[in-house]
């Protein structure tokens, strides 16, 4: 039993036929019935038969169909009769497609063997289904959520802040204060042991008297 497309899911059998015979008349399907089998078997609820002009044809059919309808690709090894192309089973649950090659298709005669199952008025469209909105797994958003931060072992790396570089000139503060007073203490220091100087010419008129 194949699983099918989350917005397929909890249709009702009948109107799942009509989008699998519109997909089946897109194709140039042959000859499409559907049949209503409930009360007459138990595995099933619905019989869509038709049938393919050629191998290619019909194989060509079922790959439509199950892209349709299904929600994972189809696999020849999951799908009854694919690889030989002349009677295709496809089960999605209450409903069981059956694809024949036209010419094996009256051997097996499916519709006379269920004659008693009531046909499907195929005339009317199929319902308009709107498209489930996916969901982002968890495993994802998480995996791309350590992606942009960084780990324990990372460093985050950012721009480097640039200083404004002061020029000796221009610099004040405390230091520069202090450099300051040094400086006028030294030259006054200075001036005052030069032989010229005021402090000079007073303790040297002190002296004389």
């Amino acid at each position: 039993m194949k699983k099918l497309q989350e917005k397929y899911r909890d249709l009702p059998g009948e109107d799942m036929v009509r989008i699998i015979c519109r997909a089946a008349d897109g194709q140039r399907a042959l000859d499409v019935v559907a049949l209503d089998v409930r009360g007459l078997a138990s595995f099933a609820d619905y019989f869509v038969i038709m049938g393919g002009t050629s191998t290619r044809h019909v194989q060509g059919l079922a790959e439509t169909l199950d892209r349709e309808v299904a929600s994972k690709r189809m696999k020849s090894a999951e799908t009854e009769g694919l690889g030989e192309g002349q009677w295709i089973l496809l089960d999605y649950n209450d409903v069981i497609v059956h694809i024949f090659h036209h010419e094996v298709r009256s051997h097996y005669d499916l519709e006379g063997l269920w004659h008693d199952a009531p046909r499907l008025d195929l005339s009317q469209p199929p319902p308009v289904v709107a498209e489930v909105a996916v969901k982002k797994p968890k495993k994802r958003a998480e995996k791309a959520a350590k992606a942009t931060s960084p780990g324990p072992g990372r460093k985050k790396t950012s721009r480097p802040e640039t200083k404004p570089v002061k020029s000796a000139r221009g610099s004040s503060g405390p230091s520069s204060a202090k450099s300051a007073g040094k400086a006028s203490g030294r030259s006054s220091a200075r001036a005052a042991g030069r032989p010229g100087s005021p402090a000079t010419r007073r303790s040297g008129s002190g002296g004389k008297k």
